[in-house]
């Protein structure tokens, strides 16, 4: 091989370096991105476009709402998201209306469709801790 062929052979080999790096420095953030989200995912963390505090405070506006705890939002899947919860109510008579208060909430307004609620009264409030509920 002649010098002159081997410099076109370098030349070559440089510039599908850099256009191998170029790829890679356009590949890495959308990969980082997506390895960001699948990580929250996975870690069932809350999603990003909700905001846990003002969903409790949507909730206790509820008619028939006292309280509101162990309030759990994560994504399923990209795109679907669920959610757990307690409400206490001021009278159980309420119960199924408020159950479907606070479901429509979820759907409508956080776009939650995937939901289960415990609905319960003070008393039973109160007698959480020992009846592990």
């Amino acid at each position: 091989m002649d010098v002159q062929a081997a410099k076109y052979i370098g030349a070559g080999l440089a510039m599908l370096g850099m256009i191998g790096a170029g790829i890679g420095l356009f590949i890495v953030p959308r990969t980082w991105k997506l390895l960001s989200q699948a990580v929250h995912i996975l870690m069932e963390g809350v999603p990003t476009e909700i905001d846990l505090p003002e969903l409790e405070k949507t909730l206790l506006r509820i008619p028939g709402v006292v309280a509101a705890h162990d309030l759990h939002v994560w994504t399923i899947t990209s795109g679907t998201d669920s959610f757990t919860g307690h409400v206490v109510v001021s009278d159980m008579k309420y119960a199924a209306a408020v159950l479907k208060g606070v479901k429509a909430i979820l759907e409508e307004k956080f776009k939650i469709d995937h939901v289960t609620i415990q609905v319960e009264n003070e008393e039973i409030r109160m007698a959480e801790p020992t009846l592990r509920v």
